[in-house]
This record gives structure tokens, C-alpha cells and sequence, in this order.
């Protein structure tokens, strides 16, 4: 009630209410008080509100759009939406987040999302992870190796983000025990993925063989992090074990 009469005050009534004490201006009844030692009225009668005027009201933030048409807007999006959730104290509130960007999709990004898996749409984490590295292709399992772009067989291509990221062995091993971690959990199996292997008997079953030895062994395409060298690619079998 007190905020709601400050905002309402002008001229020299204004000018008087900024000499109040401030538990004078944040509490109704000594502010009434105040106003009629002040003024001098004998009785103040509670007036209804005038339902001619309108209620203040905060402020919205303007309404997003999202049509994926560059992967400069897809950053944005991604970067309003999570402003607006730390703004708000919900960036942590998956439910929330995905709320907030429900509404934005127009155009080639509503048909995009509109095709997603349910466990993206409702999952802020899968979702910004759709937007910023698949968008416009379907979301590929966090699982799977990155996908890069080859525009032709005689430039050189760079590695993935992915890899770009990984700086030492300790970088390598945190990685790779996370992805055998999700590939655990996953329900499908059958996603390509490069999978930690500590032992024998962790080879899956469905494990992709690429070749085979003098003996007809099979050899497997695997990467390992070697001293300096780093990440490196190479071949193994349990009969080099």
C-alpha cells in the first residue's frame, strides 16, 4: 500500500514524502498517519481503487523469436533465454527454462522442434545442446562422436570442439569415463560412440571390428593418449592385450 501511494505523489507532496523517515515510507499505517497530520484532513475514508486505471505492472521482457536462420542467432537465443532464467533465479530449473523458450520457435526452427525427441524438448540441457550444435539437423546422441563438415578432400580440416578441448591425459581419461558412464545408462546400445575400454572384458558385445591379423584375430580401431604424442589413433585386439 505505501509503494503503491508513493508512486502516486508530485510537486511538493512529493518533495515531503522524501523527508520521511524510511519506516515512515514503507509502513501504510504511519505513512497515513503522516499524510493526515500533514494535511490536515479530520477523516480518510478507504477509497476502492479506480478500476478506470490501470494497475502497474512489471515490466515483460519482449517476446523472443527463434527462426535458426544464422548460428550467430542460435547463440543469442541460447544466451537470452538463460539471461532471463538467472535474471529470474531459475537457471538451474530445467522445467522453467524450457517454458521460456517453448513459445520462441517460428518458421523452420517451430518445424525443427516440433521433430525433436520428447526427452529434448523437455530437457533445457539436451535442448541448448540441440540448438547450438545440431540445429538444423536432428540432435545427434551426446554420445556419439562430433560431426564436422568436409567442403572438399584438398583443405585441411580441423578437429572436432571436442577434441580441440582436450589438453592431457587427465583431460582424455575424465571424458572417455563419462561417455562409457552414459553409454551405460543409455537404452541404445547400437549408437557408434568411442567407448573406454580397461579391460578385456569390457568389450561390448557389438563392438565394430575393422580388420584382422595374419591369424584372422580381429583388430579393432581404438585411440589412446601416448606420453607427448597425445591423443592418437591405432589398432587393438585382446590377442595383443
Amino acid at each position: 500500500m505505501a509503494d503503491q501511494a508513493s508512486i502516486r505523489l508530485d510537486g511538493e507532496a512529493l518533495k515531503w514524502f522524501e523527508s520521511l523517515d524510511d519506516e515512515v515510507q514503507t509502513d501504510w499505517k504511519r505513512l497515513k498517519r503522516a499524510i493526515l497530520t500533514r494535511y490536515g484532513e479530520p477523516l480518510y475514508e478507504e477509497v476502492a481503487p479506480d478500476r478506470s486505471v490501470p494497475a502497474y505492472e512489471a515490466p515483460r521482457p519482449p517476446q523472443l523469436q527463434f527462426k535458426g536462420e544464422s548460428e550467430a542467432e542460435c547463440k543469442e537465443f541460447v544466451h537470452q533465454i538463460r539471461q532471463r532464467g538467472f535474471v529470474e533465479g531459475k537457471e538451474h530449473d530445467s522445467g522453467w527454462m524450457v517454458r521460456q523458450a517453448f513459445p520462441c520457435f517460428v518458421g523452420k526452427a517451430l518445424k525443427w522442434h516440433a521433430s525433436l525427441p520428447s526427452d529434448v524438448q523437455n530437457s533445457w540441457k539436451a535442448l541448448e545442446r540441440a540448438i547450438l550444435l545440431d540445429f538444423p539437423n536432428r540432435p545427434t546422441s551426446p554420445i556419439s562422436p562430433a560431426s564436422i563438415r568436409v567442403n572438399d578432400w584438398y583443405s585441411f580440416v580441423p578437429p572436432s570442439s571436442a577434441v580441440q578441448s582436450i589438453r592431457s591425459h587427465t583431460d582424455w581419461i575424465n571424458q572417455a569415463k563419462a561417455r562409457r558412464k552414459q553409454w551405460e545408462a543409455s537404452q541404445n546400445k547400437s549408437t557408434p560412440c568411442w567407448l573406454l575400454i580397461e579391460n578385456e572384458k569390457q568389450v561390448p558385445d557389438n563392438a565394430i571390428r575393422t580388420g584382422s591379423d595374419v591369424g584372422n584375430n580381429p583388430l579393432y580401431s581404438v585411440r589412446s593418449w601416448y606420453q607427448n604424442a597425445g591423443l592418437l589413433v591405432g589398432k587393438w585386439g585382446p590377442h595383443l592385450s
